[in-house]
């Protein structure tokens, strides 16, 4: 989305937002203030730092008369709404929230501690929410619609979302937003009660014996944590491949080569399971493969050619030999 769509977009907002109109109203003359060519070429921080100007030198001249901490909010808010994703940038912005989950425009929920508390936040309609996740969306060039109302994406400070959209969607868009911990090294797990001497010993025998491993689990029990950590373990002079859905590792080598398929398409098919057999052959390398399900699992750990670790929701694999083509 351009930045003049971004900022000109409808805050269609009802009574229990008030404030909407003006946020409208202000997005509307800002975009008569600024030279969209000249905030193109800004550096995003800088970009921030010029709208809030503009617009304080708007409010400054134009009105309403507002208080001090009135007039920051009005400027953040249509900021906000203009480079950022509205509503939820400030939670983004809070370091204690590990997920936010927005179920339709009217609901937000978010989780500290693993706690999950719902919060006095909205968006001002269903067509702001899907605005917010289209823009998340086509910044890892992926799409959402009524034929393809689930998607698995990413913002660019890393997090991992998932967006379900009706039909699937039976009370409206639903976005969750996920962010992951810093990674955690072995002897720090161990620290936290998360593993155990002996239980290391095992994981690091099974590493060097070049075994294929899958970590498995239910969502938020720790699987990538577990294999972030486990990389510490692989020589810095081996070569990593990762494969994933959606990029999420945190590894601690810098010999990694990282690589995220994309939605099937009639000219892009580059699934998970074909993106871990070319990985293959770009040298027999440590493999990771993120969240891979059913048989993508069973293919993919079950293959003796390299080195892999997987994480995944399901049991681990039988001993099949994998169908080569």
């Amino acid at each position: 989305m351009s930045l003049r769509s971004r900022i000109a977009a409808p805050d269609e907002g009802g009574p229990a937002r008030e404030d909407g109109h003006l946020v409208a109203v202000y997005r509307a003359k800002l975009l008569e203030e600024i030279d969209l060519a000249e905030m193109s070429s800004l550096a995003a921080a800088e970009r921030r730092i010029r709208l809030e100007r503009v617009l304080g030198h708007i409010i400054s001249r134009e009105g309403p008369v507002l208080s001090s901490a009135e007039r920051s909010q009005l400027i953040r808010r249509v900021v906000d709404e203009a480079l950022g994703l509205g509503v939820l940038e400030p939670l983004l912005a809070d370091a204690s929230i590990t997920e936010i989950m927005v179920n339709g425009p009217d609901s937000i929920f978010v989780e500290r501690a693993g706690r999950v508390e719902q919060l006095p936040l909205r968006f001002a309609s269903t067509e702001q929410l899907m605005q917010t996740i289209e823009r998340i969306v086509s910044t890892v060039n992926r799409r959402v619609d009524e034929s393809n109302p689930m998607v698995d994406a990413r913002l660019p400070t890393g997090e991992r979302v998932n967006v379900i959209i009706p039909p699937l969607a039976l009370t409206g868009p639903t976005l969750t937003i996920r962010r992951f911990p810093r990674a955690y090294t072995l002897p720090e797990l161990i620290g936290l009660g998360s593993l155990d001497e002996q239980m290391l010993l095992l994981l690091a025998a099974f590493v060097r014996a070049r075994f294929n491993i899958i970590v498995s689990g239910g969502t938020g029990t720790g699987k990538t944590t577990l294999l972030n950590a486990l990389s510490g373990l692989i020589p810095s002079y081996e070569r990593i491949i990762t494969v994933e859905d959606s990029a999420e590792l945190q590894l601690q080598q810098e010999h990694v080569i990282r690589l995220e398929s994309r939605p099937r398409t009639s000219r892009a098919r580059a699934r998970s399971p074909s993106a871990t057999w070319s990985a293959t052959r770009s040298g027999c390398a440590p493999t990771a493969s993120s969240s891979v399900r059913s048989a993508a699992a069973r293919r993919s750990t079950c293959s003796r050619r390299c080195r892999r670790a997987t994480t995944a929701p399901w049991p681990p694999c039988t001993r099949t030999r994998p169908r080569t083509r």
